[in-house]
């Protein structure tokens, strides 16, 4: 619930920074030329400026994050002292609740490039849904890139560097880690982000015609969604084994040979590496938003008491006991059926590379600071 009401509240911010900022319709271009720039000096300085409230709404969203878990943090050290529990700071503090609303912070200015692309392409003898998804891919790749390095200096940076931090609590170098910290967590919500626009686009545009925010697309919207939910969730359910294993190989191949016979080739094996971990964790992301478009959706066409068009005794009810069956009894027990299957093949997967005798590469990983002992709280966060 707070994760997806502080993502709604930065959302809504967004909104109120360019609604006055650039105009009524909020966004550096018109729905007539899809967004695209006609580079027209009004266009470009509305980029500009949409660009400008993105990286100041990211560090307004870091801020606020990084201010409530350094207060979180003093009061997780208040109770130890007393040789106390501090019950939900811990949780916080290990899982940030704040991490979706950063992540699409940083998403917002992986799109700015759709805004730079020219206008002047929108004409009838071409073709719109090739020219968005071309577009669509070119931002994405772009962010993948862009990802994969930041990950890949953060996981180097951070084992060498996380005992020192955790060392130094509440001091300035400690409060950079954090923010640090804060940062490279939420570029996965960034990267699923991104390409769940790319697979929306090619599926309600490339397919339909239905422009974004695809909520309105005719009677048949939310029958869109629904066989969009069940595509994904097929593609997922064979994709995303595949990703695992093969990040799996390249982390084997990293730690084995990074140093003998791959040698030239350890940053293409981490980049890899980071790539497929990146991907299966999309699909788990994209699974979830699309699930909260079907309700969106749902409740926009009002075919369930979910969203009453009235506020009384009994359509309060009969909404609070949809609400429960669907999030509880359709969307989670899915949710968790698939989920776990993925889980379960990845307890597979160490329990495979254990009795090969390869237990060092998995429990290296583990090891954070390379001290040669693997801590409670390492166990944990791994």
């Amino acid at each position: 619930m707070v994760v997806w009401s502080y993502k709604n509240v930065l959302g809504a911010l967004s909104a109120v920074f360019l609604e006055s900022w650039i105009g009524p319709s909020g966004m550096p271009s018109s729905p007539e030329h899809l967004w695209f720039n006609s580079y027209t000096s009004r266009n470009v300085y509305d980029v500009w400026i949409y660009i400008g409230s993105q990286f100041a709404l990211l560090f307004i969203a870091m801020a606020f994050a990084l201010l409530f878990c350094t207060g979180l943090k003093m009061y997780q050290a208040s109770r130890q002292e007393r040789g106390l529990k501090a019950g939900f700071a811990d949780l916080w503090l290990k899982e940030p609740p704040f991490l979706l609303g950063i992540g699409l912070a940083q998403s917002h200015i992986f799109t700015s490039g759709w805004y730079w692309f020219p206008a002047a392409v929108v004409r009838a003898d071409v073709s719109m849904a090739v020219y968005t998804v071309f577009v669509r891919s070119v931002c994405g790749v772009i962010c993948t890139v862009v990802i994969t390095a930041i990950t890949k200096w953060h996981r180097q940076h951070c084992k060498r560097e996380r005992g020192k931090w955790d060392q130094d609590t509440l001091s300035a170098r400690w409060v950079w880690a954090l923010w640090i910290e804060l940062f490279v967590r939420a570029l996965p919500f960034c990267f699923a982000w991104q390409w769940s626009q790319l697979c929306h686009n090619m599926y309600f545009f490339g397919w339909f015609g239905c422009q974004w925010p695809y909520e309105e697309c005719g009677k048949s919207t939310l029958w869109m969604w629904v066989f969009y939910c069940a595509l994904f969730m097929f593609v997922a359910f064979h994709a995303v084994p595949k990703l695992q294993a093969t990040a799996q190989t390249m982390q084997q191949l990293e730690e084995s040979y990074g140093k003998t016979l791959c040698k030239n080739d350890k940053h293409l094996l981490r980049s890899q590496l980071i790539t497929n971990q990146q991907f299966a964790t999309f699909f788990s992301y994209g699974l979830g938003w699309g699930f909260t478009s079907v309700i969106a959706t749902e409740c926009k066409q009002h075919i369930t008491p979910n969203c009453p068009e009235s506020i009384t005794a009994s359509n309060v009810f009969y909404s609070v006991v949809t609400t429960i069956v669907l999030i509880f009894g359709v969307f989670c027990s899915v949710s968790h059926a698939f989920l776990g299957g993925f889980r379960l093949r990845r307890r597979a997967d160490m329990i495979v590379t254990i009795d090969q005798g390869c237990a060092h590469q998995l429990f290296g990983d583990i090891d954070n600071d390379s001290n040669g002992y693997i801590t409670r709280d390492e166990l944990s966060d791994f």
